[in-house]
């Protein structure tokens, strides 16, 4: 008897007898005899059963070792928080709006399912079809998605933050830094840079604590 294995760049070997005398070609993983055994004599001249053969085409079960990516989970908004409006569209465009497989109404769908609130209130009665949903994109973009809606937001959101006047006050010093710094990142993603309000905002500041 003569043993064939799979190369062994591949993950998984597949061994298959082939009896004396036969011959096989290997295409992919799958083992295809050229002869066929039954005319083979083994024992005297009793005849073999055929191997069963093995044909890449037929696996479905070959493991790839791919990472499964987690779930995506769609951010709501609730139109409070103005400054939040361009993260949410965002990854709403990218994972809803631009994807291909999705119909409008389906599209709508989730839309509807993500807003809440304010926002929930600006499309509600609009109902579920593909014309109506690029109503409901314009309404939001018009309503919380304009730039100097959202400038506007962080720069009072900056001139409003409550000054810490005791200076061993560890927690308040964190929350007023990461309020600085929320609205700082919020107006440099809409192109504003600090040198431009830097001032105002110090004069104010500064005045406010005293």
């Amino acid at each position: 008897m003569t043993e064939i294995q799979s190369d062994e760049k591949f993950p998984h070997k597949l061994t298959q007898t082939l009896p004396l005398g036969g011959s096989g070609r290997w295409c992919g993983l799958g083992l295809i005899l050229d002869d066929d055994p039954a005319d083979t004599p083994v024992n005297g001249g009793a005849r073999m059963e055929p191997p069963r053969q093995w044909d890449v085409c037929s696996v479905s079960s070959v493991s790839t070792n791919q990472p499964r990516l987690p779930k995506l989970t769609l951010e709501s908004f609730s139109g409070k928080d103005i400054g939040s409006f361009p993260s949410f569209w965002a990854r709403f465009k990218s994972a809803v709006h631009e994807n291909s497989s999705l119909n409008d109404v389906d599209k709508f769908s989730y839309l509807k399912s993500v807003v809440t609130s304010d926002a929930e209130l600006a499309i509600r009665g609009l109902t579920l079809t593909s014309e109506n949903y690029a109503k409901a994109v314009k309404i939001l973009e018009d309503r919380f998605g304009r730039q100097e809606l959202i400038v506007d937001y962080h720069m009072n959101n900056l001139l409003n933050l409550t000054p810490v006047r005791k200076s061993f006050d560890g927690t308040a010093l964190r929350n007023l830094y990461d309020q600085l710094e929320v609205n700082i990142r919020g107006l440099e993603s809409l192109g504003i840079s600090p040198d431009s309000y830097r001032s105002f905002v110090s004069d104010n500041y500064e005045s406010y604590s005293s």
